[in-house]
């Protein structure tokens, strides 16, 4: 079985994190027994480049059996295999409550009033047998409604990780336990216990 865990980076104002960030998903990597890949990518909009992740992933699966996407400020621990817990025959992402506008632009898209939350882009993991899934056609702005109006759209076998797999740390949320396995951290106040 071969696996990838990858990440995108596009240059930022947190760039002194980046060897260390990278260090770590090489690291999580090996624990994982998967390979691991930074896609360095500059130039993209911010909506573009959350689409090239997708569009990575699909690339990924032409030599990968398994693939596990981590947003670069994603910090995982190496305490459990994401590969030996998830069942990658289904699309796993975790589901949050908010934006509201996301919600609503996805159930718009469907036509009807579908799942009340939002797929979060910002881990995922996949196999083959969804190659193709995430770069098919479509007019949407958002990577996150697309993924998300897609796998209801076509009742995708999902798996829902809980928070411990994509807890976000925020403006809101700033501490965390030994039962989160990977800390999204989105309010950039870096610390790698």
């Amino acid at each position: 079985m071969k696996r990838i865990i990858f990440s995108i980076w596009q240059d930022t104002d947190w760039r002194d994190q980046k060897p260390i960030l990278e260090e770590r998903h090489r690291g999580y990597a090996k624990f994982c027994d998967a390979d691991y890949q930074c896609v360095d990518l500059n130039g993209y909009e911010y909506a573009d480049l959350q689409f090239e992740k997708l569009h990575q992933a699909d690339k990924f699966l032409d030599d990968y059996d398994e693939v596990l996407y981590l947003d670069m400020d994603v910090i995982p621990k190496d305490r459990m295999s994401f590969f030996e817990v998830h069942d990658l025959n289904t699309f796993c992402v975790h589901w949050t409550l908010n934006p509201k506008w996301k919600i609503d632009a996805k159930n718009a898209a469907l036509g009807y009033e579908g799942k009340n939350k939002i797929a979060n882009t910002g881990v995922f993991g996949l196999n083959k047998s969804f190659k193709g899934l995430l770069t098919q056609e479509h007019n949407f702005d958002n990577n996150e409604v697309f993924v998300s109006y897609i796998i209801e759209k076509y009742n995708i076998p999902c798996t829902e990780l809980t928070a411990a797999w994509n807890f976000i740390l925020d403006n809101f949320i700033s501490t965390y336990s030994d039962a989160h396995y990977f800390l999204h951290v989105s309010n950039k106040v870096w610390n790698y216990e």
